[in-house]
């Protein structure tokens, strides 16, 4: 339980501090959720090169752990020096930087000085190779050579596309065949050297990028000592981080631990229902629950709510319920639904059996054991009595148990024995439907007979099989009805309470926003009046010293100076002028309340009451309270007119990309997508020639980035060109 009650800890600690939650969101946004913490530190472990993605999120980790470190150490975590971090990593920061494009997490060589020089050699070279292969291309077209003027890649190497049948040796290397073997793509001699040297400076760029990456391993695994600290510091932060948030959404609370086996909720309910029906629940020491009542009427959910309670504690999340206290354990037996096993030849009810008996053997006095329509795959009568059995068994044992059940004998036991505290879902005779309250005290009938009456008016109108239906004991009968009346008794009781309460909660805030806004204004009074005060006094100080001085010697100024101080003096007329007129108020009609002295404006009414809105103020006023107001200065609003302008860049429906630079071809594959996504084009057809080379590699991470929105493939006949166009609709 220490580890629990320290994620507690933790959690309260970072609610605790203004803005964590959104100070580790944007700390923690840049590091993919794909990174592998695990295999990621084995890697570093043993010097190893990592995935480029890999290094850009160590990165980030070690940059969020600095940043986060300052502000946030909640109880339990490593604790770590940021600035040494810094100092030790400064390198590594730096090299990943001119290594890697942080947007597409790729690495590029146009930024790092070492790989900077190969880089434009390698784009003089495919430059050249070009501007030689463009004349090939001019003096084999003349020839009738090509089946088409224009050259292509494959595999990285420019060939041009041969007729088969004019094809001899001294034209060059063929490179690929077309599937039907009428085009052959050839790789010209007299590109050979050119070829080979491009090959060469590319085998050289790709041996210095692995150095430095290589380099960039070692870095960490030399400063390993820091890594395993700093990893366990980022988890932590975003599992205390994803349990509060998640704790915050559902409403859920911190409970209290005892080791009594007692149990006491407050509107305790299931967090994955919406709007649920929340129940209060309160057990003596070491008593369960039998909980009977109608069909759909809540049971299994308010035993899984239960269940809920206890479970996830342990994964350190809060309980769902207003206040808890509650027995902890992880000895938690949940048995539920049909177990039927035709694999190992078993009924329902020896699948049951086998599950029930099995889970005693392991029972021991810190268990609790859940389980949901006890042997309902049975006569009620045996299935009473074997879990009246069972109950004993488990109750000798030390354990606590909570079921649910429909059969009579098993609920009469229970109650008669007090076995367990017996309890029942609610349920509304006029409407044949449950109402998920919680009775404790009383088992409660399952109203199949209603629940069916009102299915069967529902799907056929009239009755069908219910005219066939046989009338209850009267004894019965009457006990049922009577019970049924207490329940409804007791439910109107509580709905009203509940009303009660939140009327008297509603005037409480009420009276503090009157009392607030009174004190607002006696405060702004207050203010004006003291500024206005201090000016005054300093402006008489100011003529008495200049009499003083015999500055002023006329008697006459003096005289006017002081009558000028005492118009000033005087409260001032208001700027904007409130005419009141009595009467009976519209909705959106501006009113005064005349108790406040405020205006606002009335927003509903009911009966000879108005709900007015002033400002923070929200109340129901009686209308001999309010008076009309006729506002002579308010100011006309002006129109607002807005004009967008968008900027058309007339892009191209094709990008023939062969021969880019790869980072050239990336920036303008994006941008055509884009202008796909937006509108501005139907389609795009960028050609990249076959093969597996580079450019068609790379567009295969760009168009994964937009899948959500677009559709892509090769176009009909040619693998050398995709097609992207706008997602269509489902």
């Amino acid at each position: 339980m220490e580890d629990i009650l320290l994620l507690y800890q933790q959690q309260d600690y970072l609610s605790d501090i203004d803005g964590s939650f959104e100070l580790i969101k944007s700390e923690l946004n840049e590091i993919s959720p794909d990174f592998n913490f695990a295999k990621a530190q084995k890697q570093i472990q043993r010097a190893q090169v990592l995935e480029h993605q890999d290094y850009i999120a160590i990165y980030h980790i070690l940059k969020a752990s600095t940043s986060l470190i300052r502000e946030i150490q909640p109880p339990g975590l490593p604790v770590f020096d940021f600035q040494k971090i810094n100092k030790e990593f400064k390198n590594y920061f730096r090299e990943v930087e001119l290594l890697f494009d942080f947007q597409s997490r790729t690495l590029v060589t146009y930024k790092h000085p070492t790989l900077k020089e190969l880089d434009n050699k390698i784009g003089q070279l495919e430059k050249e190779i070009r501007a030689r292969l463009g004349q090939i291309s001019t003096q084999w077209a003349g020839s009738d050579l090509l089946q088409q003027s224009n050259y292509d890649i494959f595999d990285e190497k420019f060939v041009l596309p041969v007729r088969s049948d004019r094809y001899t040796n001294n034209l060059g290397r063929i490179i690929h065949r077309s599937k039907g073997g009428g085009t052959l793509y050839v790789e010209p001699n007299a590109l050979r050297e050119l070829s080979n040297t491009l090959e060469e400076t590319k085998a050289t760029l790709e041996r210095e990028i692995f150095k430095l990456l290589k380099s960039l391993g070692d870095a960490l695994n030399t400063n390993i000592e820091y890594i395993t600290p700093i990893f366990t510091y980022i988890l932590a932060i975003d599992g205390i981080r994803g349990r509060s948030k998640a704790s915050f959404d559902l409403n859920l609370a911190k409970p209290n631990f005892n080791d009594e086996k007692k149990f006491d909720y407050s509107q305790l309910f299931h967090p994955l229902i919406s709007e649920p029906i929340k129940n209060d629940l309160r057990l003596k020491p070491g008593q369960g629950m039998l909980i009977s009542g109608p069909n759909t009427g809540g049971k299994t959910v308010l035993l899984k709510s239960i269940c809920l309670s206890l479970i996830l504690p342990h994964h350190g999340f809060f309980v769902p319920a207003k206040e808890a206290d509650i027995y902890f354990t992880d000895q938690i037996h949940f048995m539920s639904h049909d177990n039927q096993s035709l694999s190992d030849g078993l009924s329902s009810f020896s699948s049951e059996a086998v599950a029930y008996i099995s889970s005693m053997q392991g029972l021991t006095n810190d268990s609790i054991v859940f389980i949901d329509e006890i042997f309902n795959t049975t006569s009620s009568y045996e299935a009473s009595l074997l879990a009246t059995a069972l109950i004993k068994f488990i109750n000798n044992r030390g354990a606590l148990t909570f079921i649910s059940s429909h059969h009579e004998s098993l609920k009469e036991s229970v109650y008669n024995e007090k076995l367990l505290e017996s309890a029942h879902m609610g349920f509304k005779k006029g409407t044949s439907l449950p109402t998920y309250n919680l009775h404790q005290g009383s088992p409660g009938r399952s109203f199949a007979r209603e629940v069916f009456l009102r299915i069967e008016k529902e799907i056929n109108g009239n009755p069908l099989i219910s005219e066939w239906l046989t009338h209850e004991s009267g004894d019965r009968a009457d006990l049922d009805s009577a019970v049924q009346s207490l329940d409804e008794i007791k439910e109107d009781a509580r709905i009203q309470l509940e009303k009660n309460k939140e009327f008297e909660l509603q005037l409480i805030r009420e009276k503090q926003q009157i009392t607030n806004l009174l004190e607002l204004e006696r405060k702004k009074l207050q203010e004006r009046f003291d500024k206005k005060w201090a000016k005054l006094k300093k402006e008489t100080l100011d003529l008495t010293e200049k009499v003083k001085r015999g500055e002023v010697k006329n008697i006459i100024k003096v005289t006017d100076s002081l009558n000028h101080l005492a118009k000033k003096s005087k409260p001032q007329e208001a700027e904007v002028k409130i005419t009141t007129l009595p009467g009976v108020p519209n909705i959106e009609s501006q009113v005064l309340i005349k108790a406040l002295g405020v205006t606002g404006i009335v927003k509903k009414i009911k009966g000879k009451k108005a709900f007015v809105e002033a400002g923070k103020l929200k109340t129901w006023v009686p209308f001999d309270e309010l008076n009309l107001t006729l506002n002579q200065n308010s100011p006309k609003k002006e129109r607002v007119r807005v004009n967008v302008i968008k900027e058309s860049r007339n892009r191209s429906m094709k990008l023939d990309a062969r021969g880019m630079r790869r980072d050239e071809f990336l920036k303008s594959a994006e941008e055509h997508i884009l202008d796909v996504i937006n509108g501005d084009i139907p389609f795009v057809d960028i050609i990249h020639g076959h093969g597996d080379g580079i450019l068609k590699s790379s567009l295969k991470g760009i168009l994964k980035r937009y899948s959500a929105d677009i559709d892509y493939g090769h176009v009909e006949g040619n693998m050398g060109t995709t097609r992207v166009e706008l997602k269509k609709p489902i």
